[in-house]
């Protein structure tokens, strides 16, 4: 009986084998997870929306895959910059010089005074009509004898009291309104100059 030959399939799938290992091999994953470093051949599944580095068989990384909240504040971040670019050019465009800027400044912030003026006085009136229906209340519910009187009053009063309210609210919210556009206001005239500077 002669020499045992192993047939010829097999060295073919010993390199094949090999193959395969050695391209597994040639990346290797680093990631984090609860605060330790850990490296593998794959990345976990509970990992995969983690950040990770990928490195070559000689331990260089050449691949950064940022996490998912990394990718969030990259996105965040670039319409950042394009809402800025926006306004710089709307900046530019719409104001030819500074006293054109305080112009438009002095102009909405008048607008709003006006409008706070009107709502202030709404709002004093609805006071002192509240307080004359509380006093009307006192006289009525003096007289035994008109409590019908005073049950309307008395619902005379709650509707005041409610649209006096809601004025306040109103009142509170363009006074936020002008601070927020004087603050607006300062941030574009430093930009504007500083704009201007680099032109």
């Amino acid at each position: 009986m002669g020499p045992l030959r192993l047939p010829r399939v097999i060295p073919v799938c010993a390199l094949a084998l090999l193959v395969s290992l050695s391209t597994a091999q040639a990346e290797v994953y680093r990631y984090v997870k609860d605060g330790q470093v850990f490296y593998g051949d794959r990345m976990p599944e509970s990992t995969h929306q983690n950040g990770h580095s990928v490195l070559n068989k000689q331990g260089v990384v050449f691949k950064e895959v940022l996490s998912r909240d990394e990718q969030r504040q990259m996105i965040r971040a670039l319409e950042e910059k394009e809402q800025q670019e926006f306004r710089d050019r709307a900046l530019l465009d719409t104001f030819g010089t500074e006293d054109d800027l305080v112009l438009a400044r002095n102009r909405r912030l008048a607008m709003l005074d006006i409008q706070i003026a009107q709502i202030d006085s709404q709002a004093a009136s609805l006071c002192a009509r509240a307080i004359d229906i509380k006093e009307r209340i006192k006289v009525q519910e003096a007289d035994a004898s008109n409590e019908d009187g005073s049950a309307n009053l008395q619902t005379d009063l709650s509707q005041a009291r409610i649209k006096l309210n809601s004025t306040l609210v109103v009142l509170n919210d363009k006074m936020i309104e002008r601070n927020n556009m004087a603050t607006q206001f300062v941030a574009d005239m430093k930009r504007y100059r500083e704009l201007k500077v680099q032109r």
